[in-house]
C-alpha cells in the first residue's frame, strides 16, 4: 500500500551499513528501563508474515519486560503513515489522559475513532483493515515488580 514508510529505502548512498542500528534480544537485555510502553515503529515489529513472527515477537516481548518495559506497542505488517501517526498519538493521549485506561483500551478507543471518521467518508479506503489492523498491544502495564 502506499503512504509506508517501510516500503522506501533509508538506508542513504552515504552510509556503510545499518548493522549499529539493529536491537537485538541482546542488546534489549541490557537495558535498565522503567517504561510504561514500548513502541516499535520499525514496520513488521511484531514479525513478518508466513515465518516465525510469534515467535519473534515472544521473543522481543520477554527481552523487553525482563528490561524493565510494562506493555509494548507492535506492528503486525507496514504501516500507513498517517494511520501510524494517527493512532500511536491518540493512544498515548488516552494512556496518559489520566483516565486510568491500560494501552489496550487506549489503543482499541483510537482505532474507534480512526473507523468513525472513515466512516463518514464513504469513498475512503481508511476503513480498510490494513490501515487500522497491525497495530497490537502486549502487556497491560502496572507497576514494576520489585520496584516500589
Amino acid at each position: 500500500m502506499p503512504g509506508s514508510a517501510c516500503d522506501r529505502d533509508v538506508v542513504t548512498a552515504s552510509a556503510g551499513n545499518a548493522a549499529g542500528a539493529l536491537l537485538t534480544t541482546d542488546r534489549i537485555l541490557t537495558l535498565n528501563l522503567d517504561a510504561e510502553m514500548v513502541i516499535l515503529s520499525a514496520c513488521n515489529s511484531g514479525g513478518p508474515g508466513g515465518t516465525t513472527a510469534g515467535e519473534s515477537l515472544s521473543g522481543l516481548a520477554r527481552a523487553f519486560f525482563y528490561a524493565g518495559a510494562r506493555s509494548m506497542l507492535v506492528t503486525h505488517w507496514s504501516v500507513n503513515d498517517q494511520a501510524a501517526a494517527f493512532l500511536v498519538t491518540e493512544t498515548l493521549k488516552r494512556l496518559h489522559g489520566g483516565s486510568g485506561m491500560g494501552g489496550a483500551q487506549a489503543m482499541r478507543e483510537a482505532e474507534l475513532d480512526w473507523l468513525n471518521a472513515a466512516a463518514k467518508a464513504p469513498a475512503s479506503p481508511a476503513g480498510h483493515p490494513f490501515f487500522w489492523a497491525p497495530f497490537a498491544v502486549i502487556g497491560e502495564g502496572g507497576g514494576v515488580p520489585g520496584r516500589s
